[in-house]
């Protein structure tokens, strides 16, 4: 034993003076100068790009090995431009007796002041090409010399600080800057957990994008990098500027798992949870890379406001063209190059305005066709069920709607859409559209299709028939016009219409609306995109009023009143025409005056032929002229 003891001291000896003698040689006789001279010239007739290194370089043997050096710059091939890279301070040590027992020790290493700048012409080439395997000249042969075989390996860290990168694309004509990215670690060993933690802030087109973004989360690597998992992630971003949604601020926050498996092809987020402003998304998420993307999905929210992210005056269309009109511009090429299917819960969601609640609805996109639906949601006291269908795969894109209403309450759904009081009730329709193009404006000028209409226990605000009705006649009579203080609405027991929509008209030819005194019928239109309407309407009082019962309506009693409604949606115009009805009474009249001027004697009422009577008197004023 005492044998062994005087060896393993001895060769621990000899180990300790050979490393201080290689640490004073180093001292001695270490030419920084020639190195960097080395280093430089070797880097150029790699790369050819030109390598310079302003500040010392540093070398350490004992008791860590390493380097330590500043103002590293990599210029770029194209002259006057910026340099591809540059390095403010570097500092890269590992310890010397683990690595003599081919375990890999290493220090924290240190990058400060790391600058990038890349650029792609109008070629689309980029000036980092030239570093790429494929242009630094012939392949090298694969070496037969032995590998050296690592033990352990261990590192102090990652420590990247005030870093940036800027970005130049001619191409599209874009100039992204990354600033302020910095990236610490915590100690690295194999198979074990390593805390992260950075943040960065960029700027896009100057004011056209900005923000902020920090993460931090525990990153752990298994062996050949089979799986990256990526632990308790938390991201917080901030946006704003012009490109943002009405130019409004963005806040949001990501946090859970990542799992990347297949060296990066299959990418799982679950234990999500998304904040996007006011909104909470909870749930998976799935991408796998392939020919098209293949993405999966299952969330769940509590709130969300489309428009806060719609551009503004996107909610004023027409409701009967109801889910298209919330589309600003499908993105074509995107949708055709994707695989998604998914489904997404919503506790409420507002949309043009109008706020639905328990919304459901699955989301497959596949091969060009993009399906959303079956849709389901509590609307206003009622219900709503839809699919929408659209082909990208044709010119132009078509898209097919099939919605339908239970007893919504279209008081409420008129006033949050469009801040109109124009009628009230409960809606219930079913409809069937289709519309072609890409924007809105497109797809509501080719609006195609068909739909029942019925509203029930309701009103149209604004405009009062009966009092309109009685109005006319005391003026066509020329009597005072009648006072009253009923409401400025026209009260309907249920109001019934098939809708037909073409190139963006709805027209109708079959409206019957029924209220206690009268039957209104009619046809007409509306242009869905400039809001302007006409409906020609026949109101036919009821038959045996009895006094009072018709609220000034009696002796209009069985007649039919023709009524014009024209104007626009938001600011209708209402004529009631009692012309044919006052021609009919002063023919009656006429004919009465006549008969008693004639000698007719006795008026119509105190039974007779009258027109006899006429002829009878008009015989009589010929005997006394002649």
């Amino acid at each position: 034993m005492k044998i062994v003891v005087k060896l393993v001291v001895w060769v621990v000896g000899i180990v300790v003076v050979a490393v201080a003698g290689l640490s004073i040689w180093a001292n001695l006789f270490f030419d920084a100068e020639a190195v960097k001279g080395q280093l430089t010239t070797a880097v150029e007739a790699e790369t050819g790009h030109r390598l310079t290194i302003n500040e010392p370089l540093a070398l350490s043997v004992f008791p860590r090995l390493g380097v330590e050096t500043g103002g590293v710059t990599l210029h770029a091939q194209e002259a006057g431009s910026a340099p591809l890279a540059e390095v403010r301070h570097l500092s890269v040590k590992v310890a010397l007796l683990p690595l003599l027992l081919s375990n890999l020790e290493a220090d924290q290493i240190v990058v400060d002041g790391l600058q990038l700048n890349l650029r792609r012409d109008q070629q689309g080439h980029g000036n980092w090409e030239s570093l790429l395997p494929s242009h630094t000249g012939a392949k090298r042969a694969p070496s037969t010399s032995g590998k050296v075989a690592l033990g352990t390996i261990s590192m102090g860290g990652i420590d990247i600080r005030d870093a940036g990168i800027t970005w130049e694309d001619l191409t599209t004509a874009s100039h992204t800057v990354v600033s302020q990215l910095n990236l610490k670690s915590g100690p690295i060993r194999w198979g074990e957990a390593v805390s992260l933690a950075g943040g960065l802030a960029y700027q896009q087109n100057q004011d056209e994008l900005s923000g902020t973004l920090q993460f931090s989360g525990a990153l752990l690597l298994t062996d050949q990098l089979e799986t990256i998992t990526l632990q308790s992630l938390s991201i917080q971003a901030e946006s704003a500027g012009q490109s943002m949604p009405n130019g409004r601020p963005l806040t949001a926050s990501l946090e859970g798992r990542v799992v990347v498996k297949e060296k990066g092809k299959s990418v799982t987020l679950d234990e999500l949870t998304i904040q996007l402003d006011q909104t909470t998304l909870r749930g998976q998420l799935s991408l796998q890379h392939a020919k098209p993307e293949q993405i999966r999905f299952n969330l769940q929210g509590d709130q969300l406001d489309l428009d806060r992210y719609l551009p503004e005056g996107q909610g004023a269309v027409e409701p009967v063209a109801g889910s298209a009109a919330g589309v600003v511009q499908l993105p074509v090429e995107l949708l055709r190059q994707l695989d998604v299917e998914g489904g997404i819960h919503l506790d409420s969601l507002k949309m043009s305005g109008a706020e639905a609640t328990a919304v459901d609805f699955q989301l497959s996109i596949k091969e060009g066709q993009v399906s959303v639906g079956p849709l389901s949601a509590q609307l206003y006291g009622g219900t709503y069920q839809g699919t929408v269908g659209i082909d990208v795969n044709v010119e132009p894109v078509q898209v097919a709607l099939q919605e339908s209403l239970t007893r919504v309450d279209l008081g409420r759904l008129l006033k949050e859409r469009s801040d109109v009081e124009a009628m009230r009730g409960l809606l219930s329709a079913e409809g069937d559209f289709r519309v072609v193009g890409i924007t809105t404006a497109e797809m509501m000028d080719s609006v195609d299709g068909n739909a029942r209409v019925e509203v029930t226990e309701g009103a149209i605000q604004g405009v009062n028939l009966r009092r309109l009705i009685r109005q006319a006649q005391a003026l066509l009579e020329r009597k005072p016009l009648p006072t009253g203080s009923e409401p400025n609405e026209t009260r309907f027991e249920d109001l019934k219409a098939t809708v037909h929509a073409r190139d963006g008209r709805l027209t109708s030819d079959n409206l019957v609306m029924r209220t206690s005194l009268m039957e209104i019928r009619g046809a007409g239109w509306v242009e869905l995109k400039s809001g302007q309407m006409e409906y020609r309407l026949n109101a036919t009082v009821a038959e045996s009023l009895t006094a009072g019962a018709g609220e000034g309506l009696e002796r209009l009693s069985g007649k039919s009143i023709p009524i014009l409604l024209h104007g626009t949606l938001d600011n209708p115009k209402v004529k009631v025409d009692l012309e044919d009805l006052l021609k009919d009474s002063l023919q009656k009249k006429l004919k009465k005056k006549l008969g008693n001027l004639l000698g007719g004697g006795e008026s119509q009422s105190e039974g007779g032929n009258s027109e006899e009577k006429m002829r009878q008197g008009f015989g009589n004023l010929l005997n006394k002229l002649f």
